[in-house]
């Protein structure tokens, strides 16, 4: 078995059936297929314990965050919004004039941000929270 990640969208457990878990591990099995495992199953029948599991959970988070990070900065609308700030405190505006002219580019930034997060995360099947782009 091979460990994918951890994630929020499955919450029963494919060993024990026990449900409405907060979160499930995922593994690809050799046949190819993901089941799903709480975490005191993931850890009986991975055969490691929680803290080597969760020492790779870590790093195939922090794979995914990477990733994230340069889908987000190397999109148009990344660029935009930082041109647009970089322009924005040159000038000097009052804060209702500033936010104006900020808003439709920072909504547009914000909807990306989201976008990318449950791209990647559903990737390397993560939960949406453990995915952050900046």
């Amino acid at each position: 078995m091979r460990l994918l990640g951890i994630t929020d969208c499955v919450n029963t457990c494919d060993c024990c059936g026990k449900t409405d878990l907060k979160c499930t591990v995922a593994f690809e099995q050799e046949d190819s297929n993901i089941v799903y495992y709480g975490r005191i199953c993931a850890q009986r029948w991975y055969g490691k314990t929680q803290k080597v599991i969760s020492s790779e959970l870590k790093t195939i988070k922090d794979n995914a965050n990477s990733e994230a990070r340069k889908l987000y900065r190397n999109d148009p609308i990344y660029a935009q919004y930082e041109a647009l700030l970089k322009q924005l405190n040159e000038q000097k505006l009052m804060f209702n004039e500033r936010w104006s002219i900020l808003r439709p580019v920072s909504e547009l930034n914000e909807a990306k941000r989201k976008e990318i997060s449950q791209l990647i995360a559903n990737k390397y099947m993560l939960k949406t929270s453990d995915v952050y782009v900046w």
